[in-house]
């Protein structure tokens, strides 16, 4: 799971600080996590809530460190938001249905390089690998890219190398509910269970891993939910058992995208709201 990242959507509070390219302050961090914990006034659990995930994110060795403290509230937002939900998501639905897939998009390519490096890799980037965006000039776009970016992008061998190997796991996972068949990927992608929790890492050299962010995805599933919602996770309450891949990727990972194939079923959440939905 990668440290670095957010979509600037959701880190927008912490972006509009003053000097935030420098980081930010100890007591502007406190202020933040307040705001943040404000949510849970309606259930009286504020101050216990903003106890708990100030514990858990400050770092008490380093809290007068501006970029500590910036990276503090992004891992936050992007934990609470996304990756949380998602790893949990993964677990239960595993638990009925082997084919599910999990991955985290870590590649940082030229497509964001014009965005500091502290914002780390957008949720959703991997969607324009997976349609073979470092392919196209702007004359052949076919939605005509009016992004910005897009006309200063010099894409490379590598981000076509990329997309390459997303189009083909996607496609075979389409095509059987199995990433790695037909057509052999360039790499093994592993399924994800609650006992391994393996993952395909998304890179320039791609990469099976286990257990993204245990300490926090722990924190979060036995004692923020518990205590917070008195949430208990009822793993028993199994949902259908269609194949899934579900991104936690990027940092203020995702909204959520899907597309419902027959027997299978691709979303894509995370690390960042999204955006391809369809059945065939």
């Amino acid at each position: 799971m990668p440290r670095r990242g957010t979509h600037p959507c959701h880190s927008r509070c912490a972006e509009d600080e003053p000097g935030v390219e420098n980081g930010l302050s100890s007591n502007r961090t406190d202020e933040l996590l307040s705001q943040w914990a404000a949510r849970f006034q309606v259930i009286d659990k504020s101050e216990i809530a903003r106890r708990m995930v100030r514990q858990h994110y400050r770092d008490f060795a380093r809290l007068n460190d501006p970029v500590v403290n910036r990276q503090a509230f992004i891992d936050l937002k992007s934990d609470y938001m996304y990756i949380s939900p998602h790893h949990e998501f993964s677990r239960v639905y595993s638990a009925s249905q082997p084919s599910t897939y999990l991955y985290s998009m870590e590649y940082r390519s030229v497509a964001n390089s014009s965005f500091p490096a502290w914002l780390g890799v957008f949720h959703t980037l991997e969607l324009y690998y997976l349609v073979g965006t470092p392919y196209w000039s702007a004359n052949s776009c076919p939605w005509g890219c009016e992004m910005a970016w897009f006309d200063v992008v010099q894409w490379n061998d590598a981000d076509r190398a990329l997309s390459n190997v997303i189009m083909q796991l996607w496609s075979n996972f389409v095509k059987t509910g199995n990433p790695n068949s037909p057509a052999p990927p360039a790499v093994w992608w592993e399924p994800f269970s609650a006992e391994s929790e393996r993952y395909l890492v998304i890179d320039s050299a791609c990469r099976s891993a286990s257990f993204p962010k245990a300490s926090s995805m722990s924190f979060w599933r036995h004692l923020f939910w518990p205590v917070v919602n008195d949430f208990v996770c009822k793993e028993d309450a199994a949902p259908s058992r269609a194949p899934v891949s579900v991104q936690l990727g990027g940092s203020v990972s995702s909204g959520a995208s899907s597309v419902t194939v027959g027997r299978g079923l691709l979303v894509g959440a995370g690390w960042m709201a999204s955006v391809l939905h369809g059945r065939l």
